[in-house]
């Protein structure tokens, strides 16, 4: 007997948030994105409350920033399929080639209660 793994592409995503320092390197966040699966006749939505820890000193910036994230608490869903609780983790970094403008990339897992997950590469311009 063989088994094959249902395996679909995210076409194309968007999204955006924010996040805030509250103590040291903790920061707590809020973001919201959309995703078009290849295997999909929708969109996919998700909005997340994550918290993270950024190596870095805040009051000396540097150049590269470092940090790990997660989102305890998550919804997910979109027209057709419903909703699901979802959570993620992950990490990445952010590079600053100016004063207030820089590149991020993160690598994560996003887990949903549904017993399906999805492994991410994001992209991004970060502001400050």
């Amino acid at each position: 007997q063989t088994c094959a793994l249902p395996i679909s592409f995210a076409i194309f995503g968007g999204g955006g948030g924010g996040e805030a320092f509250v103590w040291k390197g903790l920061t707590l966040g809020i973001e919201g994105g959309v995703q078009q699966f290849s295997d999909a006749d929708r969109p996919f939505g998700e909005f997340f409350v994550p918290v993270g820890y950024h190596f870095v000193d805040r009051k000396k910036p540097a150049k590269w920033d470092p940090f790990l994230s997660a989102a305890p608490f998550g919804i997910a869903g979109g027209i057709g399929v419903g909703t699901t609780v979802a959570f993620h983790t992950g990490g990445g970094g952010t590079y600053w080639f100016h004063k207030r403008i820089g590149v991020r990339t993160e690598f994560r897992g996003t887990f949903y209660s549904s017993n399906e997950a999805i492994a991410q590469a994001r992209f991004g311009i970060a502001f400050r």
